[in-house]
């Protein structure tokens, strides 16, 4: 309430874990409905960036944790935590995969450990990280994003009933 108070209207959080999507999906829809606010939404900033930079570096292996993408994101922004000699591909549970694929291509939802998946923790293969690749895969999110506040800069404030009051009435 207190950046409401000093007008801000529209917020939009941008999620740095993909472990966090659907609790923050969740909050959206909940504060969504509860403040008098006309726009609280979320994106993943692994969702901003142009696909054919990841493309460009992702191995045969599937991607999102400690792989070749999220070591690039951190050659780029904070090259200190990369423990180089740690770097290796991942040791796939083949058998866990194609149960996990099934149901993701069922959109089922349902907890996975990733460590369930790779022993490791890590998927793809982090040595094919680069600095080059962050720097492509980071800025492209940011000009993504960019777009999309621009986006919202441009559209006219909403003069219906506050989303609060349009839930609580139905």
């Amino acid at each position: 309430s207190s950046l409401r108070h000093h007008g801000f209207r529209r917020f939009l959080i941008v999620n740095g874990h993909g472990g966090n999507e659907a609790l923050m999906t969740a909050a959206v829809q909940d504060l969504g409905f509860r403040l008098d606010i006309d726009f609280l939404g979320s994106v993943g900033h692994y969702r901003l960036s142009d696909p054919a930079h990841e493309d460009a570096i992702r191995g045969t292996t599937p991607t999102g944790h400690a792989c070749e993408i999220e070591v690039s994101h951190a050659y780029y922004l904070v090259p200190e935590l990369i423990r180089t000699t740690e770097l290796a591909a991942a040791e796939l549970d083949h058998v866990f995969h194609a149960f996990r694929t099934t149901l993701t291509d069922l959109q089922l939802t349902w907890p996975t450990a990733i460590d369930a998946l790779t022993p490791s923790g890590a998927l793809g293969d982090g040595r094919r990280g680069s600095y080059k690749a962050g720097e492509r895969i980071i800025e492209s999110a940011i000009d993504e994003l960019a777009e999309i506040i621009d986006i919202f800069r441009q559209l006219p404030r909403w003069k219906g009933p506050p989303q609060s009051k349009i839930h609580m009435d139905h």
